[in-house]
């Protein structure tokens, strides 16, 4: 997978895309570990370029999840599309995050 931090002060967050998986772990973490840092109140996830996620990668998000309430911060999920928006769904993750397309 690959991360681009978006550099919009408007639409703080990162563009994901490719294949999702248990091996985008370290990569990941980095990215929660910036949660804090983000100036808004919310941190998009670009996902219309995200073709596949596993479990892990549904875990992963989870975390993001955590990490973001404990500094008051909102995750929205934004363009997620086809299988990924699928397993997102089945999930029941559009009650967990804020979803956009």
């Amino acid at each position: 997978m690959n991360i681009v931090k978006s550099t919009s002060v408007d639409a703080p967050g990162f563009a994901l895309s490719g294949r999702f998986t248990f091996d985008d772990h370290k990569k990941f973490r980095e990215l929660i570990e910036s949660i804090h840092s983000i100036s808004s109140d919310h941190m998009n996830l670009y996902m219309a370029e995200l073709n596949y996620v596993d479990s892990a990668a549904l875990g992963m998000l989870m975390l993001a999840l955590d990490e973001a309430k404990k500094y008051g911060k909102h995750i929205v999920l934004r363009g997620t599309l086809g299988d990924v928006d699928k397993i997102f769904r089945m999930a029941c993750f559009h009650e967990l995050f804020d979803m956009a397309k």
